[in-house]
């Protein structure tokens, strides 16, 4: 009995070869501004973090960096309250290290 071969081996490969993440990122220069604006936003969290109550931590996230300031987001209206409250000090601490920029705080959509 002979066996018939439907299928030829195939002397490419059908998907192309990975590539990591980071290249990509680097390679294309949209992506590499999305990339810095993120990391901007980052870095004003972990400036304004300390200021902040710890119980909050866990509902903050770096919204968009932009030429007029930047924006916290916050999960709740409690907490949007309180960073209200503390606005002027954070402020401050974001102009120490930025410059000037307004701090804007938002709630995130759900």
């Amino acid at each position: 009995m002979s066996t018939t071969r439907y299928l030829r081996p195939s002397s490419k490969p059908l998907v192309p070869r990975a590539q990591p993440v980071r290249d990509t990122l680097q390679r294309d220069a949209g992506l590499r501004s999305l990339t810095a604006a993120a990391q901007a936003g980052l870095l004003r969290l972990e400036t304004v973090k300390p200021a902040i109550p710890k119980a909050l931590h866990g509902s903050l996230a770096a919204g968009g960096v932009d030429d007029e300031g930047w924006t916290l987001m916050v999960k709740h209206a409690a907490g949007a309250a309180k960073l209200r409250q503390l606005k002027p000090q954070l402020q401050m601490l974001l102009q120490e290290r930025f410059g000037p920029g307004e701090l804007r705080i938002k709630l995130m959509s759900r």
